[in-house]
């Protein structure tokens, strides 16, 4: 009984620290505890290179994307072709590099949207349950019943296979995952002091779910 005490007085002054120190600390030990993990370091790096290389690609790329050299075809890596060239002369060096910017904004624009729908629909769930935890819950498991690459085969045959199209697939695909992640969340959360004591104090349901 004694032993519970402490751990909600420390629940209740975590929850009460503003937002922005609170993300000091997340970050602060996502660094220690990745200074610990060299493996992870180096995809770290990895990933920063390629967004580094899609940023400044009309520097790094010594051509067009689409420019046709005068040259030889399907040529070998040389100094002037890094990579060579492909079937219609174009330096396949610089359509890497050039490519490495659809790489890095269509799945990040994805993210983000599934993110931010994925949590919101599921601080919803969580928090109200009832039959909006039913509508979503169901939608969300019939999108998660259907294989993933018929959904996408299906939605880009309907769509067409465009950037847009795109998003919207991976969109579908991943914000039924992160809801039913965020729901279990928030039904863990629901019940700890510090919401109940926001509930008391007669804060707003915003307020409480933001926090």
């Amino acid at each position: 009984m004694t032993s519970s005490q402490p751990q909600t007085g420390v629940t209740l002054q975590s929850a009460s620290r503003p937002f922005y120190k609170r993300a000091l600390a997340a970050t602060s030990d996502f660094l220690r505890q990745l200074a610990r993990r060299p493996l992870s370091l180096m995809g770290l790096l990895i990933v920063i290179g390629f967004i580094m290389m899609a940023l400044f690609a009309p520097l790094i790329a010594p051509y067009a994307f689409d420019q046709i050299s005068t040259g030889p075809r399907s040529s070998p890596p040389s100094i002037d072709n890094l990579f060579g060239t492909d079937r219609l002369g174009r330096d396949v060096f610089s359509r890497v590099v050039w490519g490495s910017r659809e790489i890095i904004v269509i799945p990040g624009i994805a993210t983000s949207i599934s993110v931010l729908f994925g949590a919101a629909l599921g601080m919803i769930t969580g928090f109200y349950g009832g039959w909006i935890d039913e509508v979503i819950s169901r939608a969300s498991d019939s999108l998660l019943a259907i294989p993933a690459m018929v959904l996408a085969l299906v939605m880009l045959a309907t769509i067409g296979p465009s950037s847009v199209g795109i998003v919207i697939v991976i969109v579908l695909l991943y914000t039924p995952i992160i809801t039913r992640v965020i729901r279990s969340a928030t039904l863990n959360v629901r019940s700890l002091g510090y919401v109940e004591a926001a509930r008391l104090r007669g804060e707003s349901t915003f307020y409480i779910v933001t926090r």
